[in-house]
């Protein structure tokens, strides 16, 4: 999972994963946030976080937090979260089937 930044300050919180954990945080940057973690193997296994993407101060017209989500198989899907206000997201994954 990828969420970046258009303009200063990234202010975005992850809550804990629910049935997983995070493996990997890292900023590459100062606007950028990757994370990773990995859901159980049994089929119907569910993980779930949420994300509170806050803009803090003025915003400038383009401004938006990009969420970037790929998995190991599947299609990678982005998603785009404009201001105001602050926005919260949950995300919920679930095992369709295993190999």
């Amino acid at each position: 999972m990828n969420v970046a930044k258009t303009h200063p300050v990234y202010a975005a919180g992850f809550s804990d994963v629910i049935h997983s954990f995070w493996e990997r945080v890292f900023q590459p940057d100062a606007l950028t946030e990757v994370r990773t973690f990995k859901c159980p193997t049994i089929r119907d296994s569910m993980c779930t976080f949420g994300i509170m993407f806050d803009f803090v101060g003025e915003c400038p017209e383009d401004d938006l937090y990009k969420v970037a989500i790929s998995g190991e198989s599947g299609t990678p899907a982005q998603r785009k979260i404009f201001p105001p206000p602050i926005a919260h997201r949950t995300y919920t994954f679930v095992v369709e089937r295993t190999e």
